[in-house]
C-alpha cells in the first residue's frame, strides 16, 4: 500500500459530505434509476408483487443481482418511485438488498442463549477525532432493552488493534461485529481499508482482505456493521474489491456498510436508529 501522510487518509468527516445533495436532486436521480429498471414487464411484475405482498400483510424485498462491478458502483439505494412519492429503501416494506453470488453458501447459525456483539471503536491520534464516546453511548442505549431481557450481550474491544481483535475472536464466539471509525478505499491496492490502531494509539490501515481472512473461521458471525466511510465501495472489475464485499466472500452472512462518505453526526444517528 502506498504511503501517505498521516491524518489525510479516509477521514469520516464532521462537516457536510462531498456527496450530499438537495432532496429534489435525490428524488430526480432516484426516479431516473427507477424508471430505467422497472420498465414494461418488469414494472408490471413489481406492481403485482407489491399488491400481493400488501394483500398478505407482508413486505417485498428488492434483491439486486448486479452482473458487473460497474453497476455495483451505482447508488441503487436512491431508487425512487414517483407514482408513490417515496424511496424504496426508506420503507420497512420494501428493503433494497445487494446480493453477491458465491461459490459456497454461508452457514446459518442457530443461537442458543443471547446474541453476542463485539464493538470495535477506533479513533487514532493522527486522524481527525470522532465523537466515538457519544456513538458508543447511543449504541448502548439503543440495545439496552435487548441486554436487559438477556437476549443480547454487547462488548467493546479494549484495544482496537488487529492483534487484539484476533485474540478476542479466538476466545469467544460472536454473532455481530460492529466497527466505528474511519474507512475508505485504496485505489493503489484495489481494496477497501479500515483505520485501526497500533500499540501507540496511532493509525494502522487494515485491508478488507486481511480482515476477511481473519473472520473466515468465525462461522458464528452472521452480521458485520461497518459504520465508516466507503466500506462498501469497490472499483474496477473485481466484485470483491471492497471491504464489505470481501467479508461476504468469506461467508459473513450479511454486511451493512456505506458506499460513500458519511459525516460523524450521520453515523451516530444511523447506528442508534438501526439497532432500535
Amino acid at each position: 500500500m502506498r504511503a501517505r501522510r498521516r491524518g489525510e487518509d479516509y477521514p469520516r468527516r464532521r462537516g457536510r459530505s462531498a456527496h450530499s445533495q438537495p432532496p429534489a436532486e435525490k428524488r430526480a436521480f432516484g426516479g431516473t434509476l427507477f424508471d430505467a429498471i422497472f420498465r414494461e414487464q418488469i414494472g408490471t411484475c413489481l406492481r403485482r408483487s407489491l399488491d400481493r405482498a400488501e394483500g398478505e400483510g407482508k413486505g417485498l424485498r428488492i434483491r439486486l443481482r448486479l452482473p458487473s462491478n460497474r453497476l455495483a458502483d451505482v447508488p441503487w439505494e436512491f431508487l425512487y418511485d414517483k407514482t408513490t412519492g417515496r424511496f424504496l429503501c426508506l420503507s420497512e416494506s420494501t428493503p433494497v438488498v445487494r446480493y453477491i453470488e458465491l461459490a459456497e453458501s454461508p452457514p446459518r447459525v442457530t443461537v442458543d442463549g443471547p446474541l453476542r456483539m463485539l464493538v470495535v471503536i477506533s479513533s487514532p491520534g493522527d486522524y481527525p477525532p470522532l465523537d466515538v464516546e457519544h456513538e458508543w453511548a447511543n449504541l448502548e442505549t439503543a440495545v439496552s432493552g435487548l441486554v436487559e431481557s438477556g437476549r443480547l450481550q454487547i462488548e467493546r474491544l479494549r484495544v482496537p488493534t488487529m492483534d487484539e481483535l484476533q485474540r478476542r475472536l479466538r476466545r469467544e464466539d460472536y454473532h455481530v461485529l460492529h466497527y466505528i471509525g474511519h474507512g475508505g478505499f485504496d485505489s493503489d491496492s484495489g481494496d477497501g481499508v479500515l483505520v485501526l490502531q497500533d500499540d501507540a494509539g496511532m493509525s494502522r490501515l487494515e485491508s478488507g482482505r486481511d480482515l476477511s481472512t481473519l473472520l473466515y473461521d468465525e462461522r458464528s458471525l452472521q452480521l458485520a456493521v461497518l459504520n465508516s466511510c466507503e466500506g462498501a465501495r469497490a472499483e474496477g472489475t473485481d466484485p470483491f474489491s471492497g471491504t464489505a464485499q470481501s467479508l461476504v466472500r468469506q461467508c459473513v452472512m450479511a454486511v451493512l456498510a456505506m458506499q460513500f462518505e458519511i459525516t460523524d453526526e450521520s453515523a451516530i444517528v444511523f447506528a442508534r436508529n438501526f439497532y432500535e
